[in-house]
């Protein structure tokens, strides 16, 4: 498999994410975030996250190493998306109604 992916390039892609999207969730933890605040935080995350899933061909996690950090990020994209994705959208939707008038 590694001769067809790069696996360990796809795995550093991955293990930057959770290291710099980590933070971000330990901050939606912590206590309320505002719509524009929450549209800050989420853009980005999502403007990467969104790269990531064409970079991975999608091998089974069974031939996959059992640490295998894609599953976490996956599962730190859909905490920030849940958390972030419906105030983000508001505040978006806000500015262009604001804009409109």
């Amino acid at each position: 498999m590694r001769e067809w992916w790069d696996l360990d390039e796809l795995t550093a892609l991955y293990a930057d994410f959770l290291d710099r999207y980590g933070p971000v969730r330990d901050r939606v933890a912590a206590g309320p975030v505002t719509p524009p605040e929450a549209f800050g935080l989420y853009l980005p995350m999502l403007t990467e996250w969104r790269r990531l899933p064409y970079r991975d061909p999608g091998i089974p996690l069974s031939l996959l190493p059992p640490d295998w950090n894609g599953v976490g990020a996956g599962e730190l994209s859909g905490a920030l998306d849940a958390a972030l994705g419906s105030p983000a959208r508001d505040h978006a939707l806000k500015v262009i109604r604001a804009k409109g008038r």
